[in-house]
């Protein structure tokens, strides 16, 4: 049996058996049942799994589907010292405050509803909270309860999920000793997003972290006709495999353990037979080299964008050159279609080492084409009304209502309201009897669809590309005189 490539670090059972591949328990499983409900279905699936060989199975406090976990756990006769659980502590997000009222109450719940006296893994969702999210609680001292959680034999090892590698620094700082340093990272991974952050595979791998990767088969759905769809195509016919068991045998071999789902038994059983056979170092190497993030090339000499933006009066024309530029990335993305769900500028980013403009934090997108997104996605000024009132949405259409807030923020300096939430009194008065983008309405009644609370009513992105005032706009060109001196092209490898 071939064996994957050394994982950065590689953890035990209590039996000491070796973890393997993860069986994830997301909140796909619970979208059309009522929050308390116990889902069978994911119960049944879970013991599926396990008769199929997985034992490893990866849960949250978010995903709310801990009690599913204990109730398989109580069924199944394998023993639980031959099991690995990894669950996490939600610090909220937007809009959202974490579920519990502080991080040992929310072990303590894990602990309960798993039916377990311990937690293998127990990791931070994500770093990303204020102490207004977590009820006062900053991330050291998050990570503070964690540690003890640990020194009292509640957990097993801890570790974090979506980090940085500033957010790592912070927590090898913050921790006691190296035995209490984060020993996990898990993020989302796949050829299409091969770091999350900058460099954050390479950096958790080097300080023993292992990176474990959410969604690795997500290309599956994402792509037709590309470098990437040709090469998993070729690859699967070589070695008598599916395109999964091609990037989860990828996965492997890039040192990162995948966290994987399925409802189907076949593809179950798919997910563990990644260990019969090796790809090459030269096949590993060209999908490496496949990326399809979207890339806006900028002419080296413009500042970074956080720097653009707080160190100079942009020009009418500047925003507009720079909106329509943002405006063709999601073009790309909803005609191949990718939704993003998350569009903020925190998510526009300009890379000073490569030189280029790049809309990113793939953790949120999700395939458009599909049926509906799913999912409490958005951050707290940009989400579309939509997004609250219902965990299924539009995507592409969420995106649009964020391209609009980000154009009403280059031109005022501001936000029209704290947060896009029904407690805001400016996000709750407002109607589409008031255009907010008023201010940029030429003769064109299609400004007034962008932010249009009515999903319905709300322009398309291909139409709006369409529209007369829209192709009117400022469109940088190398001899542009904008100021920002950039000239633009779409890239997917």
């Amino acid at each position: 049996m071939t064996q994957s490539s050394p994982l950065s670090r590689v953890f035990h059972t209590k039996s000491g058996k070796e973890v393997s591949i993860a069986l994830g328990t997301g909140t796909k499983w619970k979208q059309n049942q009522d929050i308390n409900d116990i889902s069978s279905e994911l119960v049944d699936n879970i013991l599926l799994a396990l008769k199929l060989g997985f034992r490893h199975i990866d849960t949250a406090e978010a995903y709310n589907t801990q009690k599913e976990v204990g109730e398989a756990l109580k069924k199944t006769d394998i023993p639980r010292e031959d099991l690995w659980i990894t669950t996490k502590y939600s610090p909220g997000w937007g809009s959202i405050k974490a579920y519990s009222k502080s991080p040992k109450d929310s072990i303590d719940k894990a602990l309960s509803q798993l039916g377990v006296d311990y937690i293998d893994l127990f990791l931070i969702h994500s770093p990303f909270f204020t102490e207004e999210h977590t009820h006062g609680y900053n991330l050291e001292q998050v990570w503070e309860a964690l540690v003890e959680a640990k020194k009292e034999g509640k957990v097993r090892e801890i570790g974090v999920s979506n980090a940085a590698i500033p957010h790592l620094e912070r927590l090898f700082a913050a921790s006691p000793s190296p035995e209490f340093y984060p020993v996990a990272n898990q993020i989302e991974f796949h050829p299409f997003l091969q770091n999350q952050s900058k460099n954050i595979v390479e950096f958790s791998q080097k300080h023993g972290i292992l990176v474990e990767a959410f969604s690795p088969l997500a290309p599956l759905s994402r792509v037709e006709d590309n470098a990437l769809a040709d090469t998993l195509k070729k690859l699967a016919e070589k070695y008598n495999k599916t395109e999964a068991q091609i990037l989860l045998r990828y996965t492997l071999q890039r040192g990162i353990l995948p966290v994987t789902t399925s409802s189907k038994e076949n593809r179950l059983k798919e997910s563990l037979e990644v260990f019969d056979f090796e790809l090459t170092k030269e096949e590993v190497d060209g999908i490496n080299q496949i990326d399809s993030t979207v890339k806006l090339y900028m002419m080296a000499g413009t500042p970074h964008l956080s720097k653009l933006l707080a160190s100079k009066h942009l020009e009418v024309s500047e925003i507009f050159c720079f909106w329509k530029q943002l405006c063709s990335g999601i073009l790309y993305l909803h005609s191949r279609g990718i939704c993003h769900r998350d569009l903020k500028l925190e998510n526009i980013v300009f890379d000073e080492e490569y030189k280029f403009l790049k809309i990113i934090d793939f953790a949120a997108a999700d395939a458009a084409n599909g049926g509906p997104s799913v999912g409490l996605v958005g951050s707290e000024k940009y989400a579309a009304p939509e997004t609250y009132a219902s965990i299924k949405y539009d995507g592409k259409a969420s995106d649009i209502w964020s391209m609009g807030i980000i154009l009403y923020y280059l031109m005022h300096s501001k936000f029209p309201w704290k947060q896009a939430h029904r407690n805001d009194p400016h996000y709750r008065a407002y109607s589409s009897s008031v255009n907010l983008l008023q201010f940029i309405n030429e003769g064109s009644e299609i400004t007034s669809q962008i932010l249009e609370p009515d999903v319905e009513k709300r322009v398309t992105i291909s139409r709006l590309w369409e529209d007369s005032w829209f192709t009117s706009l400022p469109f940088c060109s190398e001899s542009s005189s904008c100021g920002l001196t950039h000239t633009i092209r779409q890239v997917t490898s």
